[in-house]
């Protein structure tokens, strides 16, 4: 057990992890401490995994920490023994304990697993600044996967970028086309297929989006593979 009764007991002790420095005093926590005080334990670890070396960090109540370092009141935590071997096991931990109360989505792991140095996962966050297309998207035209492949990849700290060239061509002549209209998800993901295969001709592409886009983008197609295709060979 570890006693926090004021903000110097706190500071430079503990640390939070790289994927939880955006935590903050949250007004419906202060105010329930204000009502009850503090009630549940904060869950810490000590590990060198970040950076090699051992630190305390939360893994669990970060929130509740710095609200109640906000308001100067005492809290304690548990200091949980338990090894992990590296990142990619700590941040499936921190997942976990998130479980049960807000569960992690993508971009979380994608957060966590670029915040903890894994190249691929900034990689991908610089690519999603640049385009509005959803990191699933991403991940399986720069991972060369399907959707289920993609996203399992990305929550267990595996994502790698297998085809970056081509990818990034798909994402350079995706931009082009967007002056007509741009792609949906969908119709990205169908554009990475249909470029890849022999009879594509980026020309004849181009004027065939240009004239049918509007009509095609109001049927709502689950894939647009076989209506790109046609149009390359009519």
């Amino acid at each position: 057990m570890m006693m926090f009764p004021n903000l110097e007991s706190f500071s430079g002790k503990v640390f939070m992890l790289p994927f939880n420095r955006d935590a903050f005093p949250k007004s419906i926590l202060i105010s329930k401490i204000k009502k009850y005080g503090f009630l549940v334990p904060i869950l810490l670890v000590k590990t060198d995994v970040i950076d090699g070396v051992m630190r305390i960090y939360i893994v669990d109540g970060q929130h509740r920490a710095l609200s109640c370092l906000s308001l100067n009141v005492p809290f304690y935590g548990i200091l949980y023994d338990m090894k992990f071997k590296d990142k990619d096991e700590l941040v499936e931990f921190v997942a976990s304990l998130n479980s049960t109360q807000k569960t992690w989505n993508t971009n979380d792991y994608i957060k966590a697993f670029a915040s903890v140095g894994l190249s691929e996962y900034h990689a991908l966050i610089d690519v999603r600044k640049r385009c509005t297309f959803s990191y699933i998207t991403l991940a399986q035209i720069y991972g060369n996967s399907n959707a289920s492949l993609a996203a399992n990849s990305l929550k267990n700290g595996n994502f790698k970028v297998q085809r970056k060239k081509e990818a990034d061509k798909v994402l350079e002549y995706a931009r082009e086309l967007a002056h007509y209209k741009p792609l949906t998800n969908r119709m990205l993901l169908s554009l990475n297929r249909v470029m890849s295969i022999s009879i594509f001709k980026k020309k004849k592409f181009t004027e065939a989006y240009a004239k049918y886009v509007h009509q095609l983008s109001k049927l709502h197609l689950d894939s647009f593979d076989d209506t790109f295709v046609s149009w390359l060979k009519s």
